[in-house]
């Protein structure tokens, strides 16, 4: 457990003890059963709001008038999406963080601890609140670059390429925008309260949480965006799939059309029985010359009407 304080002049410093007469941040990471029932009991939180990292579930905002508690996602995107939950319980004094090592609030602290410009002069719990859920938005950018990437390389593949292969990677990263969503649309709620201002979140910042819940609008938009793409990808590689069908259907059947007659001819003349005009002479060269030309006919036949 990591306690942080407020002292004036200074900002934020690593304490020992929580000062109820000074702002603070308490940041559990991966807590015992005994922090969190001493978290519990100093700030009279209900023991299972505490407990909700353990048993992580969509984004959700409360308010108990007293203090509000909501947990957040950070979403990571490699072959697929994977997620690290935070709760963040939040009051006019105090901030409680609860999570598992969250990349992002531990190198807010070791800014906090080299008295870093960007924290140096923040006096609010409320300011550190926004530093911690603008760092957890920004990481939704290079997953949707990512994605992005993806998608571009699919557009370029689609008419070369058919097989399974390329309409599984449609659909598996269809499955993984649709998964962002949800996330997406959980936290613009959550940002929807925050920014229509909530006990404990000062008049001078609320502009901030505004700003938080434009640029979440603004992604939501990209990730949309995205899905619109790769719907119009799937139609795209289905209509090539069907188009190419159609033309190997197409080709069989001219030639298909053209042998008809050939072997309608050959049929008859290949029974085994005998044929008066078999014995006329150059009656063999002739047959070859009727079957040659009923191809040719049959073929410039198509060719006229634009079928060959």
């Amino acid at each position: 457990m990591d306690i942080y304080t407020h002292k004036k002049g200074i900002g934020f410093v690593k304490s020992k003890k929580i000062s109820p007469r000074s702002e603070n941040w308490v940041d559990l990471v991966s807590p015992t059963e005994t922090e969190l029932k001493e978290i519990s009991k100093k700030f009279k939180i209900p023991l299972f709001l505490l407990k909700r990292e353990k048993r992580p579930h969509r984004p959700k905002f409360e308010n108990f008038k007293k203090f509000v508690a909501f947990n957040f996602k950070k979403v990571k995107f490699n072959k697929e999406i994977s997620t690290q939950h935070v709760t963040f319980i939040f009051a006019e004094r105090y901030l409680i963080t609860i999570h598992s090592g969250l990349q992002e609030l531990s190198e807010l602290k070791k800014k906090i601890n080299k008295k870093d410009f960007e924290v140096r002069h923040v006096t609010d719990s409320d300011y550190l609140l926004y530093l911690m859920l603008e760092d957890l938005i920004e990481s939704f950018f290079p997953i949707l670059e990512k994605i992005d990437a993806k998608i571009e390389k699919l557009q370029r593949v689609v008419f070369d390429e058919v097989g399974q292969a390329v309409l599984e990677e449609i659909f598996e990263l269809r499955q993984i925008v649709f998964e962002l969503h949800k996330i997406l649309a959980a936290e613009r709620e959550v940002l929807l309260f925050l920014h229509e201002g909530v006990p404990g979140i000062k008049d001078k910042n609320v502009m901030y949480f505004k700003d938080l819940y434009n640029h979440l609008l603004q992604i939501t938009d990209e990730e949309e965006i995205a899905r619109e793409v790769l719907g119009n990808t799937a139609e795209t590689y289905v209509s090539v799939t069907n188009n190419r069908i159609q033309d190997a259907t197409k080709v069989l059947t001219v030639i298909a059309t053209i042998l008809l007659p050939m072997t309608v001819i050959t049929g008859i003349y290949g029974m085994n029985v005998s044929f008066p005009e078999a014995k006329v002479p150059g009656f063999y060269y002739a047959i070859l010359g009727i079957l040659a030309m009923s191809g040719l006919g049959t073929y410039l036949y198509f060719k006229r009407k634009g079928w060959a």
